[in-house]
């Protein structure tokens, strides 16, 4: 081999050198940045998955907060029904009080 395509082959391999090199750069970056975006899309999925969660939790709160104030209502009606029923005794009660009182003063 002679000293001009010794020289002409290193220059090649030089060339080739530095674009491996400059190929192997590019590759690290999007290697990275591939890294940085599955970071970012764990990150979304887990604060996703935290706020299902969430969700959830407050969901099977207002069930039980619909269920206690069913049960409230329920209890609030009973006790108009029985309210209504003291109310009803209590004018009747009234009505043969007045019935009674107006009997004695007609006998007096």
């Amino acid at each position: 081999m002679t000293d001009d395509e010794l020289r002409t082959l290193v220059g090649n391999l030089a060339v080739a050198t530095a674009s491996l090199t400059a190929t192997a750069e590019s590759q690290a970056r999007s290697i990275e940045s591939m890294r940085e975006g599955m970071s970012h899309n764990t990150e979304v999925m887990a604060n996703a998955l935290e706020l299902a969660s969430l969700s959830q939790r407050t969901a099977a709160e207002a069930l039980q907060l619909s269920a206690n104030t069913s049960r409230n209502l329920d209890r609030l009606e009973e006790d108009i029904s029985d309210l209504k029923q003291i109310v009803g005794i209590v004018i009747k009660d009234n009505q043969a009080d007045r019935g009674r009182i107006s009997n004695l003063e007609g006998q007096n």
